[in-house]
């Protein structure tokens, strides 16, 4: 695997890795605020768990049926930007429980498309290295091209 397309994959990585550590400790404050009692709150967290799960199984089956790996990533990391949006309007916990789910859905394609990325693209010997530097959550992304 090319040193580019470890980066681009790192990145990918790094912004999925940054938005959901960012959200996840404010998600349940939010529903506090629009009226979430703490099993509503249980089972919004539920629901979206349940959509990462669900996302990361459609992509391996996307991946295999459409070819289109990179476009898939793409389209994912499209379509959360305007879910994150919405998720900032979201008038009851309801409302947000649907997008937050969306937008894990859509993570949950990002990081199985980025893994079988990394599977296709690096070579046997290799594939140990790219996975543990893209799984390795203490970032600078780039303190491995030194």
């Amino acid at each position: 695997m090319s040193k580019k397309q470890l980066f681009v994959l790192s990145l990918c990585n790094l912004v999925l890795w940054t938005v959901r550590n960012g959200l996840l400790p404010l998600l349940p404050v939010y529903a506090a605020r629009l009226g979430a009692t703490p099993a509503v709150a249980g089972y919004y967290f539920s629901l979206s768990y349940l959509a990462v799960a669900t996302g990361t199984v459609v992509a391996g089956w996307l991946s295999n049926k459409l070819q289109r790996r990179k476009k898939l990533l793409i389209v994912a990391g499209v379509v959360s930007i305007p879910i994150i949006w919405l998720m900032g309007r979201a008038t009851n916990v309801w409302h947000l429980a649907v997008l937050t789910a969306t937008l894990w859905f859509s993570g949950g394609i990002g990081v199985a498309v980025i893994s079988i990325l990394a599977g296709l693209f690096a070579e046997k010997a290799e594939r140990g290295k790219v996975f543990g530097i893209l799984t390795e959550e203490a970032f600078p992304p780039c303190s491995w091209l030194a």
